[in-house]
């Protein structure tokens, strides 16, 4: 159901990463800040999918901004890999143009898109198979979206998502679902056990704030 074209958010029961302390609580700490304006989300999910707390946003003034999808290889090679599938484990979708993350955001790679997603329910993986060989794609290498111009779509992560989400509204027109519009309002001032987050590229770990080994701060 929509309302003003604005997806309805729901919250992910806590087997997910809500529930396993993602967020670092000092004491005697409040710093906590909401951005002025929801930001609508320029590459939301095709289908079902889900973000989770602590998950990272490119916020922006323009009203428009972009989720940090990110994919943990674990095996495979060439047009056939295999991502980390567990609970807490973003979905790769058909039509996603993907790369291995660079050492920084405006660094080009090699690019190919999904054409096929299977899931193992018992191995918690994600066979993922590509229209080209991702040849520099490595076991424990984060693959991201990928821009038209083959750098990465996400390049100033800014701001973290609180709370588990479950995206329940397809936004590829299927269900008879049109003019789909989804936002989200994102924090900063906020810190979280990077274990515990989603997998982060080198050039997303650069823009940590924390001195402290193992968190991350925005």
């Amino acid at each position: 159901m929509l309302f003003n074209n604005q997806i309805l958010w729901s919250i992910i029961p806590n087997e997910s990463r809500g529930g396993k302390f993602v967020w670092n609580k000092n004491a005697n700490r409040n710093t906590r800040s909401t951005v002025l304006n929801g930001n609508k989300i320029l590459n939301p999910y095709k289908g079902i999918g889900y973000s989770f707390a602590a998950d990272l946003f490119e916020y922006r003034l323009d009203g428009e901004g972009y989720l940090l999808k990110t994919y943990k290889v674990i095996g495979g090679a060439g047009t056939s890999l295999e991502f980390d599938g567990t609970g807490w484990s973003h979905i790769p979708e058909i039509g996603d143009k993907l790369m291995v993350a660079p050492a920084n955001a405006t660094d080009t790679g090699d690019t190919a898109t999904v054409t096929a997603v299977t899931f193992d329910k018992t191995a918690k993986k994600f066979t993922v198979t590509f229209d080209n060989n991702l040849f520099s794609a490595n076991v424990d290498d984060i693959l991201v979206e990928a821009a038209d111009d083959d750098t990465p779509l996400v390049k100033n992560p800014n701001t973290f998502i609180e709370t588990n989400i479950l995206f329940n509204i397809p936004s590829d027109g299927s269900y008879g679902f049109t003019e789909f519009a989804g936002y989200l309002t994102t924090a900063y001032g906020l810190e979280a056990f990077i274990e515990r987050m989603q997998p982060l590229p080198p050039y997303v770990l650069a823009k940590n704030k924390s001195y402290i080994e193992g968190i991350f701060e925005l």
